[in-house]
């Protein structure tokens, strides 16, 4: 099992520190009782959707350095996206970091025209995928939802998707029919973390969902709720390589496809 916790809140507008500060406590207070192999916060989680470029930081930046910080503080893996400048450019970049100090990232690919992230930001160009306690896991930032080829999960590259997002409430039923699509389609996991309050632009209600690989919304809530889940990749396995999707290949017989079955299940990838 997995056990992942989604923390939606109410994010200071382009104020980092005192971000940083409400995230730790929350957290602490959840880590005293619970526990969490993976964090999961929503995007630009230390300043909010901005398209301000002075909110972006390095790689040694403040934001990434808690992420470093809170994560082995709590021994649980942190994932939140970041405004990142490099080599003069500007990225939303999604960033994994473990209790050991590895950093996954990811940025972001369909920017988001309509609020002129495009005119900021700049896309990414790759996929990112990695091991984490023998979970296979991607990354997504929020308007990648809406683009299923780019989430195709070509044979079975991943198990868990992770999107952090800031949807506003006036979409966000669309974002959860898509969360769910998104995993039914790719036989995964699928973390829709999004935040909660007001920016100056937009009003968000949270949303949040953890999805199972059949679509079923295993944990889902609204403003300021914390979301927990424990996700089982052998169930997943299992699901995947059942004996039943043999009936799907056409013209084999009945008895063909029971003789069938060892020898499959014993090649399929685990």
């Amino acid at each position: 099992m997995l056990r992942v916790l989604v923390y939606q809140y109410d994010i200071v507008w382009e104020n980092p520190d005192l971000n940083h500060i409400r995230i730790e406590e929350q957290l602490g207070k959840f880590f005293a009782t619970d526990w969490a192999d993976i964090v999961v916060l929503p995007e630009f989680f230390a300043t909010g959707f901005t398209m301000n470029g002075a909110c972006a930081q390095d790689m040694q930046g403040k934001s990434l350095t808690f992420l470093k910080y809170v994560s082995q503080k709590f021994s649980s893996a942190v994932v939140g996206s970041v405004p990142v400048a490099e080599n003069g450019l500007i990225y939303n970049r999604s960033l994994f970091v473990t209790p050991e100090g590895i950093v996954y990232q990811y940025d972001k690919k369909h920017l988001f025209r309509m609020s002129s992230e495009n005119d900021l930001y700049s896309p990414g160009k790759c996929r990112t995928v990695f091991e984490y306690k023998g979970w296979k896991i991607a990354l997504n930032v929020c308007y990648d939802l809406r683009f299923p080829v780019w989430s195709r999960n070509v044979e079975n590259q991943y198990d868990l998707m992770i999107d952090v997002a800031s949807w506003p409430v006036q979409r966000i039923a669309a974002a959860q029919i898509l969360a769910k699509a998104r995993a039914i389609e790719n036989q995964c996991y699928y973390i829709f973390a999004n935040r909660s309050g007001d920016s100056p632009y937009e009003k968000y209600n949270g949303g949040s969902m953890i999805v199972d690989y059949k679509g079923n919304d295993i944990a889902a809530g609204e403003n300021g709720m914390l979301l927990t889940a424990d996700l089982d990749l052998e169930g997943l396995r299992k699901f995947r390589y059942a004996p039943w999707a043999l009936s799907t290949i056409r013209g084999i017989p009945a008895a063909l496809q029971t003789s069938l079955i060892p020898l499959i299940s014993a090649i399929l990838p685990r």
